[in-house]
C-alpha cells in the first residue's frame, strides 16, 4: 500500500510537472509565434524601406546624370563656339588691319591737303576730319590689340577658374 502511494505520488508530481511544463511551454511557443511574426514584420517593414530608398536614390541618380549630361553638353557647345571664335579671329585680326591701315593712309592724304591748302574755312574742315579719322583710328586700334591679345595662349587652369572651355 504504501508503494501503491509512493507510485500515485509520483505518477502525479509527473502529471503535475508535466502539465505545468505543457503551459509554460505553450506561453514560450505563443511568445516564439509572436517573436516569429514580429520578425516578419520587421522584415517586410525593412524591404518596403529598402525598396523605397532605392526608387528615392534611382530618382536622384536619374536627376543627376541628367544634370551632368546637360552639363557636359553645355560645355562642348562653349568649347566649339570658342573654337569657331578662335578661328574667326584671324580673319577678324586681317579685316581690322586692313582698315587701319584705310585710315592712316586717309589721314596722310589729309595732312597732306592740309599742307597745301590756302584757306582758312578748308583748313579748318581738314583738321576736323583729321581729329575725326584720328579717333576712329584709335577706336580700330583698340579692338585690334583686344583681339591680338585673345590670341594669347591661356593655360586651362584660368578657363577653369573662369568657368569656361579652353
Amino acid at each position: 500500500m504504501r508503494n501503491l502511494i509512493l507510485l500515485l505520488g509520483i505518477l502525479s508530481g509527473l502529471g503535475g510537472g508535466y502539465f505545468l511544463g505543457d503551459i509554460q511551454g505553450k506561453k514560450a511557443r505563443e511568445d516564439l509565434e509572436r517573436a516569429v511574426k514580429t520578425g516578419e514584420t520587421l522584415a517586410n517593414e525593412r524591404e518596403i524601406a529598402i525598396s523605397g530608398l532605392k526608387k528615392d536614390l534611382d530618382a536622384v541618380t536619374k536627376k543627376y546624370e541628367k544634370e551632368i549630361q546637360a552639363t557636359r553638353e553645355d560645355y562642348v557647345a562653349s568649347k566649339e563656339k570658342w573654337q569657331k571664335d578662335k578661328t574667326a579671329l584671324d580673319d577678324t585680326l586681317k579685316s581690322l588691319g586692313n582698315k587701319l591701315d584705310e585710315r592712316k593712309q586717309a589721314i596722310a592724304a589729309l595732312n597732306k591737303k592740309l599742307n597745301e591748302s590756302t584757306n582758312d574755312t578748308e583748313k579748318e574742315q581738314l583738321k576736323q576730319e583729321a581729329a575725326r579719322q584720328k579717333k576712329i583710328i584709335a577706336d580700330l586700334q583698340e579692338k585690334f590689340d583686344g583681339n591680338a591679345c585673345l590670341k594669347t595662349k591661356v593655360p586651362d587652369v584660368v578657363f577653369k577658374a573662369l568657368g569656361a572651355a579652353s
